[in-house]
Protein backbone atom coordinates (compact mmCIF):
# COMPACT_ATOMS: atom_id res chain seq x y z
CA UNK A 1 0.00 0.00 0.00
CA UNK A 2 1.74 3.08 -1.13
CA UNK A 3 -0.26 5.05 0.91
CA UNK A 4 1.36 4.47 3.93
CA UNK A 5 4.93 5.14 2.56
CA UNK A 6 6.96 7.81 4.47
CA UNK A 7 7.33 9.79 1.34
CA UNK A 8 3.38 9.77 0.48
CA UNK A 9 2.83 10.48 4.14
CA UNK A 10 5.63 13.15 4.29
CA UNK A 11 4.21 14.94 0.65
CA UNK A 12 0.97 14.85 2.95
CA UNK A 13 2.21 16.95 5.85
CA UNK A 14 4.03 19.67 3.47
CA UNK A 15 0.39 19.53 1.14
CA UNK A 16 -1.30 19.71 4.83
CA UNK A 17 0.71 22.28 6.21
CA UNK A 18 1.10 24.23 2.91
CA UNK A 19 -2.59 25.02 2.79
CA UNK A 20 -3.24 25.52 6.56
CA UNK A 21 -5.05 22.29 6.78
CA UNK A 22 -4.55 21.35 10.92
CA UNK A 23 -6.93 18.80 11.23
CA UNK A 24 -5.56 16.58 8.69
CA UNK A 25 -2.17 17.62 10.13
CA UNK A 26 -3.06 16.32 14.14
CA UNK A 27 -4.45 12.58 12.28
CA UNK A 28 -1.49 11.88 11.07
CA UNK A 29 0.73 13.15 14.22
CA UNK A 30 -1.98 11.38 16.30
CA UNK A 31 -1.85 8.28 14.16
CA UNK A 32 2.27 8.39 14.96
CA UNK A 33 4.04 10.90 12.22
CA UNK A 34 7.02 11.80 13.47
CA UNK A 35 7.16 15.61 12.74
CA UNK A 36 10.63 15.95 14.03
CA UNK A 37 12.01 14.63 10.71
CA UNK A 38 10.89 17.43 8.34
CA UNK A 39 9.61 19.97 11.23
CA UNK A 40 11.62 23.17 9.74
CA UNK A 41 10.20 22.84 6.56
CA UNK A 42 6.55 22.41 7.96
CA UNK A 43 7.46 25.53 10.57
CA UNK A 44 8.29 28.06 7.91
CA UNK A 45 5.48 26.84 5.55
CA UNK A 46 3.13 27.41 8.05
CA UNK A 47 4.83 30.90 9.33
CA UNK A 48 4.88 32.34 5.96
CA UNK A 49 1.56 31.96 5.12
CA UNK A 50 0.43 33.39 8.21
CA UNK A 51 -1.11 29.94 10.11
CA UNK A 52 -0.88 31.39 13.36
CA UNK A 53 -2.53 28.26 15.37
CA UNK A 54 -0.90 25.96 13.04
CA UNK A 55 2.29 27.02 13.80
CA UNK A 56 1.47 27.55 17.34
CA UNK A 57 0.77 23.64 17.19
CA UNK A 58 3.39 22.25 15.61
CA UNK A 59 5.71 24.02 18.09
CA UNK A 60 3.58 22.52 20.88
CA UNK A 61 4.14 19.37 19.55
CA UNK A 62 7.55 19.43 18.83
CA UNK A 63 8.64 20.33 22.01
CA UNK A 64 6.58 17.93 23.30
CA UNK A 65 7.99 15.13 21.18
CA UNK A 66 11.58 16.25 21.67
CA UNK A 67 10.85 15.98 25.54
CA UNK A 68 9.99 12.70 25.23
CA UNK A 69 13.03 11.58 23.34
CA UNK A 70 15.77 13.11 25.67
CA UNK A 71 18.31 10.93 23.26
CA UNK A 72 16.77 12.95 20.12
CA UNK A 73 16.67 16.39 21.96
CA UNK A 74 20.09 17.61 20.95
CA UNK A 75 19.19 18.50 17.43
CA UNK A 76 17.88 21.81 16.91
CA UNK A 77 15.74 23.38 14.38
CA UNK A 78 17.19 26.55 12.40
CA UNK A 79 15.04 28.39 10.44
CA UNK A 80 14.67 31.89 8.44
CA UNK A 81 13.88 34.74 10.02
CA UNK A 82 12.13 35.45 6.67
CA UNK A 83 9.24 32.63 7.86
CA UNK A 84 8.37 34.45 11.02
CA UNK A 85 8.58 37.85 9.69
CA UNK A 86 7.45 38.11 6.54
CA UNK A 87 3.50 37.70 6.42
CA UNK A 88 3.63 40.66 9.02
CA UNK A 89 2.11 38.76 11.94
CA UNK A 90 3.14 40.12 15.41
CA UNK A 91 1.41 36.88 16.66
CA UNK A 92 3.59 34.80 14.91
CA UNK A 93 6.85 36.87 15.17
CA UNK A 94 6.31 36.45 18.86
CA UNK A 95 7.02 32.08 18.50
CA UNK A 96 10.15 32.60 16.79
CA UNK A 97 11.38 35.58 18.57
CA UNK A 98 13.48 33.88 21.20
CA UNK A 99 15.13 31.26 19.26
CA UNK A 100 16.88 33.92 16.90
CA UNK A 101 20.26 35.40 17.08
CA UNK A 102 21.23 39.02 17.11
CA UNK A 103 21.92 39.00 13.27
CA UNK A 104 18.26 37.82 12.77
CA UNK A 105 17.08 40.43 15.39
CA UNK A 106 18.43 42.56 13.16
CA UNK A 107 17.52 41.30 9.64
CA UNK A 108 13.79 41.06 11.11
CA UNK A 109 13.71 44.72 12.14
CA UNK A 110 15.34 45.88 8.76
CA UNK A 111 12.44 43.63 6.47
CA UNK A 112 10.24 45.11 9.02
CA UNK A 113 11.22 48.49 8.11
CA UNK A 114 10.89 48.03 4.28
CA UNK A 115 7.77 46.25 4.71
CA UNK A 116 5.88 48.67 7.52
CA UNK A 117 5.60 46.41 9.87
CA UNK A 118 5.05 48.84 12.60
CA UNK A 119 3.85 46.61 15.21
CA UNK A 120 6.79 44.38 14.95
CA UNK A 121 8.89 47.07 14.75
CA UNK A 122 7.91 48.10 18.12
CA UNK A 123 7.86 44.54 19.39
CA UNK A 124 11.26 44.18 18.75
CA UNK A 125 12.64 47.47 20.12
CA UNK A 126 10.81 46.92 23.48
CA UNK A 127 12.17 43.26 23.66
CA UNK A 128 15.79 44.65 23.15
CA UNK A 129 15.09 47.26 25.51
CA UNK A 130 13.39 45.57 28.28
CA UNK A 131 15.98 42.46 27.85
CA UNK A 132 19.43 42.29 30.20
CA UNK A 133 20.91 39.91 27.60
CA UNK A 134 20.23 41.65 24.19
CA UNK A 135 23.69 44.05 23.66
CA UNK A 136 23.24 45.94 20.81
CA UNK A 137 26.14 47.68 19.31
CA UNK A 138 26.60 50.93 17.16
CA UNK A 139 27.08 48.62 13.97
CA UNK A 140 23.73 46.99 14.56
CA UNK A 141 22.24 50.54 15.37
CA UNK A 142 23.72 51.95 12.59
CA UNK A 143 22.51 49.55 9.63
CA UNK A 144 18.67 50.07 11.42
CA UNK A 145 18.95 53.63 10.70
CA UNK A 146 20.33 52.82 7.36
CA UNK A 147 17.09 50.22 6.37
CA UNK A 148 14.92 53.35 7.65
CA UNK A 149 17.22 56.51 6.15
CA UNK A 150 16.71 54.35 2.78
CA UNK A 151 13.32 54.55 3.08
CA UNK A 152 12.76 58.13 2.64
CA UNK A 153 10.74 58.20 5.39
CA UNK A 154 12.07 61.15 7.97
CA UNK A 155 9.09 60.28 10.66
CA UNK A 156 10.40 56.82 10.73
CA UNK A 157 14.02 57.59 11.02
CA UNK A 158 13.83 60.33 13.41
CA UNK A 159 11.68 57.96 15.97
CA UNK A 160 13.94 55.07 15.50
CA UNK A 161 16.98 57.11 16.26
CA UNK A 162 14.74 58.37 19.74
CA UNK A 163 14.14 54.78 20.65
CA UNK A 164 17.58 54.03 20.39
CA UNK A 165 18.89 57.19 22.54
CA UNK A 166 16.76 56.25 25.48
CA UNK A 167 17.40 52.64 25.48
CA UNK A 168 20.88 52.71 24.86
CA UNK A 169 22.17 55.83 26.32
CA UNK A 170 25.73 54.58 26.29
CA UNK A 171 25.58 54.48 22.71
CA UNK A 172 27.94 57.02 20.69
CA UNK A 173 26.28 59.02 18.63
CA UNK A 174 28.95 61.22 17.29
CA UNK A 175 28.93 62.89 13.90
CA UNK A 176 30.72 60.22 12.19
CA UNK A 177 28.25 58.19 13.24
CA UNK A 178 25.76 59.98 11.36
CA UNK A 179 28.10 60.54 8.45
CA UNK A 180 28.46 56.53 8.40
CA UNK A 181 23.79 56.88 7.41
Amino acid sequence: NNYNSPNCISYIASFSAFHGNIHSLAELIFRGYDITNNFESLIQTTAKNGFYKLTKFLFKVYNERKKQNEKKSSSTYNFSFESAVCFGNLAIYKLFFDEFSLNDIGNSLCYSIDNDYMNIINYILDRINDSKSIEISNEFVLSILSASFKKEQSELFNYLLEKFKKMKQKLVFSSDFYMNL
